[in-house]
């Protein structure tokens, strides 16, 4: 057994089961030399977490294990987000030393001299490795959730911002961004979930920012953190959603404090019972329930749909500071109830930061959002109120059908005349004659009697 192993055995502790809320989210950690600190959301405050018993470099925390990863030395460690470290073996030879690592996905991605080295957790054992090319020198990588690249920023005189493809190794030079110094490592990279990188340089001990969208430019932004070995992880992001389907409000969780509407993000408890309106009310009062113990004022921001048309607008609004812990009032003046309908809604959102102009929906840095039913009340009796009229047929486009014609009474039965005997045709023609030639006879007669 080596002595750092047989440091890390007597001074460790043994592992332990992880935490029901996990501090890694929405921020990241930073190891300066053997101090483990944790930074909020925007990089902007830290804490201290604990002195580790050895340098860690290659650090990455894996969700799933809701822990950091680590190489010290030549030894696997692992690290609680409450800063407990517990050896966990031998690295193989090519892991010996690494510094450069990150997540992605449920892999560790690390650095191993001129190779990147896909390991399963927590078998720790390789599953892939493929050559980096070109070389170059760079103290740590993180992983964008965007494009699922490695970024890092190399030392020199002129510092680079480059991106790695993790599956093939292939580098490429993003940008030169101004404001970054030269000279030592950059030995810390963590990209938080707005898409910035941000980025330790070890001899002045400050941080940058670099935005990826915009990487033409860093900024500082804050400094104290001198350290000859450096490294750092960000955490996953982890958000609260309200519960209205058509909803994309969002908050991200912070875990500098608790900032929740109720007792705590995630449930829906900061009303003590559903909010009613009277029917004829031109005005609302509603109290809510609020935690605030992050040390820095926050703003309670809610809109009502008494009008139904489906939109939060600003003249729904309104708004109160909150600085700590304490039941508030929202109060809607000079409002008009639409009494077409019995419920309306109801949305309450906790902001992170003083805001002139919260909006009702999109991303929001910590706090909440909670949506919730109002029903309109009315008084009783409640007014009556018609059914409404029956619609008049339509007109059919398929022809009625022919009318039934019902059976018509039965005839009595004439009798029939006698038949009359036809005299044959030959005895009517000779009778025919035979008148005229008498009449002829007796004319002739009459005339030689003269």
């Amino acid at each position: 057994m080596s002595r750092l192993a047989l440091v890390l055995a007597l001074l460790l502790p043994p592992a332990v089961a992880p935490t029901a809320e996990p501090l890694c989210r929405n921020g990241f950690y930073l190891v300066q030399e053997r101090e483990l600190v944790r930074f909020d959301e925007r990089g902007d405050r830290h804490l201290p977490v604990s002195s580790l018993p050895a340098q860690v470099n290659a650090l990455a925390y894996l969700p799933k294990e809701e822990m950091f990863f680590g190489v010290a030395g030549k030894r696997f460690v692992t690290i609680t987000s409450a800063g407990e470290l517990t050896d966990r073996g031998p690295v193989p030879q090519d892991l010996e030393g690494a510094y450069a690592a990150a997540t992605l996905g449920e892999h560790w991605i690390v650095q191993g001299g001129h190779s990147i080295v896909t390991l399963e957790v927590p078998s720790l054992t390789a599953v892939a490795t493929v050559p980096l090319s070109p070389d170059f020198e760079l103290g740590d990588w993180d992983v964008n959730p965007d494009d699922k690249m490695l970024y890092g920023v190399t030392a020199g005189r002129q510092p680079q911002l480059i991106q790695i493809d993790p599956r093939s190794g292939a580098v490429k030079e993003i940008a030169a961004p101004a404001g970054l110094p030269p000279g030592s490592s950059y030995g810390a990279v963590a990209i938080d979930l707005y898409g910035t990188l941000q980025v330790l340089h070890n001899s002045t001990g400050r941080i940058f920012r670099v935005p990826l969208a915009d990487p033409s430019r860093a900024t500082s932004v804050l400094s104290g953190f001198k350290a000859f070995h450096a490294d750092a992880a960000s955490c996953p992001a982890a958000f609260d959603l309200g519960n209205d389907p058509e909803s994309d409000a969002r908050h991200s969780l912070t875990t500098f404090g608790t900032l929740s509407i109720g007792a705590s993000a995630g449930t829906d408890d900061g009303l003590g019972a559903p909010p009613t309106i009277e029917a004829a009310a031109n005005s609302l009062s509603v109290e809510v329930k609020v935690v605030n113990t992050t040390g820095q004022p926050a703003l309670l921001a809610g809109w009502h749909d008494l009008n139904h048309d489906g939109q939060f607008t600003v003249a729904e609004r309104t708004m109160v500071t909150v600085s700590a812990e304490a039941a508030v009032t929202l109060t809607w003046q000079q409002l008009e109830v639409n009494t077409a309908r019995d419920e309306s809604r109801l949305r309450l959102r906790l902001f992170g930061s003083v805001n002139a102009d919260p909006q009702p929906h999109g991303f929001a840095s910590g706090g909440e959002v909670e949506d919730y039913p109002l029903t309109v009340r009315w008084p009783e009796p409640r007014p009556y109120e018609p059914p409404p009229a029956s619609p008049s047929p339509e007109p059919s486009l398929v022809p009625p059908p022919p009318p039934v014609e019902e059976p018509m009474e039965a005839m009595p039965e004439v009798p029939k005349p006698p038949e009359r005997k036809r005299i044959p045709l030959t005895l009517t023609l000779f009778a025919g004659l035979l008148v005229p030639a008498v009449t002829v006879a007796a004319r002739g007669g009459r005339k030689g009697a003269r």
